[in-house]
């Protein structure tokens, strides 16, 4: 690679880090169209892809750098990561296989196999997942989250709940742990504590989706519709994820009928 071309890229990956994705992608574009094969160019342009949501076009390119260089742990790594965001579970996993067959200490493969499986619905290969990440790095939250969702799925709740809680003591903020605490208080009938936990967030920063709905959920059980109503209707804009959308419209219609507004749900 000429010294031109690795000045370019690491200017790229300069323009990447300060959140200047137009600036890098026009850069990245006038080194693919100079040298077609460079696969530094073509994975950062992969990773770009990837903050704008165009996985088809990451997952392009980050083939061929896998095609190039097939022995790469982190290039099969976010390989995997993108299949598993468009549902082709078959081709992640199989990225992950190979991956770990390279790097078979690396927590964060185990972690995103982990995921996979638990996404297919593999919840017990997905649970030995996570149990192989937390052997490599016992305190991995990541890990930590994902087991104790799983373990939610199977039953295992008094598990789960120290899963959530193991990680919570690593990052008091971490969400998806408060998330997991919520659920769990949820499903044992515990509404006020579920409500406490969303709570200790809301007062500090704005909720996201993931929290926002089960907060809605919450306050329209507790006789609050409106509440519930005003927090999704703001949400619902900006919100993309269909499985998220579905859920939020469901809680508003509930909600919105218990204000004898039902008409307005089909608006959402």
């Amino acid at each position: 690679m000429a010294a031109s071309e690795n000045g370019m890229l690491a200017k790229a990956r300069g323009l990447l880090a300060d959140g200047r994705l137009g600036d890098a992608f026009r850069l990245l574009q006038r080194i693919l169209a100079e040298d077609p094969g460079c696969s530094g160019a073509r994975r950062l342009r992969g990773e770009i892809a990837i903050r704008e949501g165009r996985l088809q076009d990451a997952r392009a390119d980050l083939e061929a750098v896998v095609g190039e260089s097939p022995d790469d742990p982190s290039a099969l790594h976010a390989l995997a990561g993108v299949c598993h965001g468009t549902g082709d579970s078959g081709a992640a996993f199989a990225h992950l296989q190979r991956a770990l067959e390279l790097q078979p200490d690396n927590a964060r493969l185990w972690q995103a196999l982990g995921l996979v499986c638990h996404g297919a619905g593999r919840y017990q290969a997905a649970l030995d997942a996570y149990g192989r990440a937390l052997t490599i790095e016992p305190e991995f939250r990541a890990a930590l989250v994902g087991a104790g969702k799983v373990l939610q799925l199977l039953g295992d709740l008094d598990t789960a709940r120290r899963m959530f809680e193991r990680a919570l003591a690593e990052d008091p903020e971490h969400l998806d742990a408060i998330l997991g605490l919520a659920l769990q208080e949820e499903l044992l009938g515990n509404d006020g504590r579920a409500m406490d936990l969303l709570e200790s967030v809301r007062r500090r920063r704005s909720l996201p989706p993931d929290l926002a709905i089960p907060w809605a959920r919450l306050q329209h059980r507790a006789g609050q519709p409106q509440d519930a109503v005003t927090m999704l209707e703001a949400m619902l804009p900006g919100l993309a994820d269909a499985q998220a959308r579905s859920q939020a419209l469901f809680v508003l219609a509930h909600a919105l009928d218990d204000l004898g507004q039902s008409d307005r749900a089909f608006s959402a």
